[in-house]
């Protein structure tokens, strides 16, 4: 459907928006620049709003609540940074963790807080952050030539010992 503007300086923005964006209509040129405020004032709101907003949405999916005991005690019986053992108690095999600084999923605090733990339990791991490559590892080709090498290496100092 297409879309009558009779303000004349609206008309103005949505020609120049759809500009900027790229829109192939200028309809479609509001519907982005609409869409990316209300995003943008969706980011505006309180983190504790924000935070429940999630947490409603979790609830609906029926997954596991921190907040509820019954539910903080399941999650934390297969929490790997909850379960480590001091040395003296439990010896692991060779633990190679590894990260990145950017990852926009799975925040680097975490395989740092793993380390961490193991070593204050007397464990010896392998820590190695990334400065870039994101969630899945990605960088350039150098760089994951490295991640690879890094890995291998771990196996065979370790695994593969005479």
């Amino acid at each position: 459907m297409p879309l009558y503007v009779r303000d004349e300086r609206v008309n103005q923005l949505a020609e120049q928006a759809q500009k900027i964006l790229k829109a192939s209509t200028k309809t479609d040129a509001i519907r982005q620049a609409l869409e990316r405020i209300v995003e943008a004032e969706e980011q505006r709101r309180p983190l504790a709003e924000r935070l429940e907003k999630i947490k409603q949405r979790y609830q609906a999916m029926g997954t596991d609540d921190p907040d509820n005991e019954a539910d903080r005690a399941y999650l934390l019986s297969y929490s790997p940074l909850h379960q480590v053992k001091p040395a003296s108690e439990q010896t692991y095999p060779p633990v190679y963790i590894e990260s990145s600084s950017n990852d926009d999923r799975v925040h680097p605090s975490h395989a740092r807080r793993f380390a961490k733990c193991l070593e204050d339990a007397g464990h010896m791991p392998l820590f190695h952050e990334f400065v870039s490559g994101g969630h899945g590892g990605a960088g350039n080709s150098a760089e994951m030539a490295g991640r690879t090498a890094m890995g291998y290496s771990f196996l065979r100092q370790t695994i593969m010992k005479a």
